[in-house]
């Protein structure tokens, strides 16, 4: 019996209890994740969780490239900064392909570089980001404010595969 499992993530396994025979060929059915990015972002790279989103699975996953998994319910979050998620409650069946579309933030405003915060403005989600470049982030409600400093430059609502303009 054997144990499929991610290169060089021990928690993240393929498949378990797998019985190999003499001559026949043993088959694994995987499904897989698709997650997009906004035409015109940069490629943004993912961390895939457990069901919890509290165990790492595996990370440096690209956008826009399909991802072998086993079945499943996973959490993916931004690469390296767990407050950002970008979905959860993601379901992987075998066969198939569990598809999630990011929206982005596009902001033209005065500063250089500013922090994106959830919508109620207290939860820092991301630190820094930068004036002009198109900033991948899941669908939904956010405050963008001064670069360290606690000064509202814009209220924002971002659409799964859209761009959102600011300010």
């Amino acid at each position: 019996m054997y144990v499929l499992r991610e290169y060089f993530h021990d928690d993240f396994d393929f498949a378990r209890d797998v019985a190999v025979v003499a001559g026949e060929v043993t088959t694994i059915a995987l499904g897989a994740i698709n997650l997009h990015a906004v035409s015109g972002a940069a490629t943004t790279t993912y961390d895939i969780f457990d069901a919890s989103g509290q165990t790492l699975l595996d990370q440096v996953n690209d956008t826009d490239v399909i991802r072998a998994v086993p079945a499943g319910e996973y959490v993916l979050k931004e690469y390296f900064n767990d407050a950002l998620i970008y979905a959860a409650g993601v379901v992987v069946s075998a066969g198939a392909v569990a598809e999630r579309s990011l929206g982005a933030i596009h902001y033209t405003g005065g500063e250089t570089n500013f922090d994106i915060y959830a919508a109620e403005g207290a939860t820092l989600l991301v630190r820094p980001a930068s004036k002009g470049d198109v900033r991948s982030v899941p669908a939904g409600d956010y405050v963008l404010k001064d670069y360290f400093a606690d000064t509202v430059l814009a209220a924002v609502k971002v659409a799964a595969g859209a761009t959102t303009e600011a300010p």
